[in-house]
């Protein structure tokens, strides 16, 4: 419906540059010189190309300045996108080719445009999509940070349609998904930072959590928790004290509750805890308990770890005693059967995934 409409536009404003360019001026009646459409400055140029020559034309036959923009883009349009890719059912398609090419096609009118309208060509409303093609989804970012972030997408795209083709499952597809596409590669690290802040792993979780947040404390539980669920592989992974820090760091934002909550979130294995604690009966807030009870022995068996190479016997003795606190609170908390039953849960989850407090290991999609 968009699409014919627009072409309805462009063929409405066609027939009345024809119906103009038809008129022949009335010899009796003195030239008056045209005045420019109130609120729109028609732009001059030094050194015109065909563009601009076919732009001044339109305006001197009294079509406005919005009217002979539709009409330059369409001209563009027509010159470096009338060439699609002829589908043939019976073939194997070219698709990766075919985005390509849009992707070169898109770049002929966006610089096309610039030469014809300047820099405030990006500006303008009628050109928006083609400079900001995340549009509002990401208002924060310039219009080249824009543009270099939706072609890494597209050609991330095609390397997962290139990979699924040669067998690679799409399981394995989605966990080379983030390793595929760092917006870090193309953006500054102030705009990587807005963008993971809204369309990353972490903040989808942190915004599932069941937390009510205000802007300035998800940023900062955002800031806290970066660091440590967003190393990359080939990177060393957070010490156990950095981990302790992190989440005690986060209580402080939050509260002790909602940091549980967020961490439960950020914990596979809570899934299962949780399910097993719902059929013992357990309420809401005593489930968040008792898993705040166990994630606090995995902080303390974390900053444990770090002492393993230098003193073994003594991080040994630390992470034993951990179990133990662990097992005795959880026992007086909701009975010995019950706190046996969970920690059996969470030491030995279904679900392939395992936490960054025992494992060290981090979903990499940020």
């Amino acid at each position: 419906m968009k699409g014919r409409l627009g072409a309805a536009i462009v063929l409405i404003l066609l027939v009345m540059v024809a119906v103009a360019c038809s008129q022949k001026p009335d010899s009796s009646q003195p030239d008056i010189p045209l005045k420019p459409i109130a609120g729109h400055s028609t732009p001059s140029f030094t050194n015109p190309t065909a563009n601009n020559v076919y732009f001044q034309a339109l305006i001197s036959k009294g079509i406005s300045n919005d009217e002979a923009q539709v009409l330059v883009l369409h001209r563009l349009n027509q010159k470096y996108r009338s060439n699609p890719v002829t589908k043939r059912y019976w073939q194997a398609t070219k698709a990766p080719q075919a985005a390509l090419d849009k992707l070169a096609q898109a770049r002929q009118v966006r610089s096309a445009l610039l030469v014809a309208f300047g820099d405030a060509a990006r500006d303008k409303p009628l050109f928006r999509e083609i400079f900001y093609p995340w549009a509002d989804d990401a208002h924060f970012l310039s219009s080249d940070e824009q543009i270099a972030l939706f072609e890494q997408s597209i050609k991330q795209q095609l390397s997962q349609a290139a990979l699924f083709s040669q067998g690679i499952a799409v399981e394995q597809l989605e966990e080379l998904s983030p390793i595929m596409h760092d917006p870090s590669d193309v953006l500054s690290t102030d705009s990587t930072f807005e963008w993971n802040l809204r369309y990353s792993y972490l903040a989808d979780r942190l915004r599932n959590s069941g937390v009510s947040f205000t802007e300035q404390s998800f940023r900062n539980s955002y800031t806290i928790l970066a660091p440590i669920y967003g190393f990359t592989p080939g990177e060393l992974p957070p010490t156990g004290m950095q981990i302790s820090h992190a989440s005690d760091a986060l209580a402080e934002e939050v509260g002790t509750n909602d940091a549980i909550r967020i961490q439960a979130t950020l914990d596979p294995r809570f899934t299962q805890f949780k399910q097993l604690a719902n059929r013992q009966g357990l309420m809401p807030e005593q489930v968040i308990t008792a898993f705040g009870i166990v994630l606090e022995t995995q902080a303390e068996i974390a900053r444990a770890s770090d002492l393993i190479a230098v003193d073994e016997d003594r991080a040994r003795q630390l992470i034993n005693q951990a179990y133990v606190e662990r097992d005795n609170s959880l026992a007086s908390f909701i009975g010995k059967q019950r706190a046996d039953q969970l920690i059996n849960a969470f030491e030995t989850p279904t679900l392939p995934e395992q936490d960054i407090f025992t494992e060290g290991l981090i979903n990499p999609s940020l």
